[in-house]
């Protein structure tokens, strides 16, 4: 696991900036280092972590500097691939350029409270959409953690006489899988949980497919983490449709033309080498081998049968003015 939170300190001292408190240091965990999996869940910490520093950092004078360094530390880690993180920063400091230190912060908190009660009723919009277009499904595979996707479930096997047939893979490079497991045996259903390689056997009589999504894209494609194409092009190919399940705020809204960026590459050592030192020495592994490799990749539209979002399901040719009529609407997010 990566300990990005180092590079965090580290711009702070060289702001000369007091030391970022234990509490700082656990949100930063969750957030950008894999301490908890899920943007929805990491939106929710990244303003639970402007809060505490609205306490902590303006009891010392110094409120300005630590938000603007926070800020632009999440948006080139977390945020990176992630339109959700920038979008919800965004929204959370509209306007507070000129307001008090106090201002600020109150009115970070009043809008903490906003998000959460828009983000409740988003979720209930998708868990909605999602219930309804997976009904009658039998054999159901879900890939890498989504918090959205782990709520559709739930729903789903609430309002079902017998729950589906579900799938779970270990998403490996994040250990993304664990989490659902976690969050089905806490619902006590039956399911299966299954090896990355083990896609193309659990493929062969699925009908459907949950993807999270971290970032919508206008052409209908979607990013999430690798092995994400991989499920969804065995699925397809076997006859299953394949869903990403999201809210339209996870729309990349770069201007029209712009290439998408390339992801950005992780090193993957812990997760392949940490317990391998039988077999070579530290030395030769540091020289001789790499585990970079992307976090993300993209799912081209032409693998997805839709998105099931808070507006309903969506195909992928209609996603991209489906997002921008609903950004239109949805005023705070912009820099206006």
């Amino acid at each position: 696991m990566r300990n990005q939170r180092q590079q965090y300190v580290e711009s702070v001292r060289q702001a000369e900036l007091p030391e970022p408190d234990e509490r700082t240091l656990a949100y930063l965990r969750d957030i950008v280092d894999e301490g908890t999996l899920g943007a929805s869940n990491h939106v929710r910490l990244i303003q639970d972590l402007f809060e505490h520093l609205c306490d902590s950092a303006r009891a010392g004078g110094h409120l300005r500097p630590t938000i603007e360094i926070t800020r632009s530390f999440i948006a080139r880690t977390r945020g990176a691939d992630t339109p959700i993180i920038a979008n919800s920063m965004r929204w959370l400091f509209r306007g507070l350029d000129a307001r008090s230190d106090a201002d600020v912060c109150e009115a970070v908190r009043e809008r903490r409270r906003a998000w959460d009660r828009d983000a409740a009723q988003r979720l209930e919009a998708v868990v909605r959409s999602g219930v309804d277009a997976l009904r009658d499904r039998s054999k159901i595979l879900l890939f890498d953690y989504s918090s959205t996707v782990s709520a559709v479930v739930k729903a789903l096997c609430e309002a079902r006489d017998a729950p589906p047939t579900i799938v779970v893979f270990e998403s490996r490079a994040i250990d993304g899988g664990w989490p659902y497991v976690q969050d089905l045996l806490a619902l006590g259903v039956p399911f299966r949980f299954a090896l990355d390689v083990a896609v193309e056997h659990e493929a062969e009589d699925a009908d459907a497919v949950l993807l999270g999504v971290e970032t919508l894209r206008r052409d209908g494609s979607l990013l999430n983490t690798i092995g994400s194409r991989m499920v969804a092009r065995a699925a397809h190919a076997h006859g299953a449709d394949v869903y990403g399940c999201c809210d339209l705020l996870k729309m990349d809204m770069s201007p029209r033309g712009s290439a998408p960026r390339p992801p950005t590459l992780k090193e993957f050592r812990v997760a392949l080498l940490g317990s391998r030192d039988d077999t070579a020495s530290t030395l030769e592994l540091d020289v001789l081998v790499t585990t970079m490799a992307p976090e993300l990749e993209a799912v081209p539209p032409e693998l997805l049968r839709g998105y099931i979002t808070d507006k309903g399901v969506v195909a992928p040719a209609e996603i991209g003015a489906a997002a921008e009529a609903y950004f239109e609407r949805f005023a705070p997010v912009s820099d206006a």
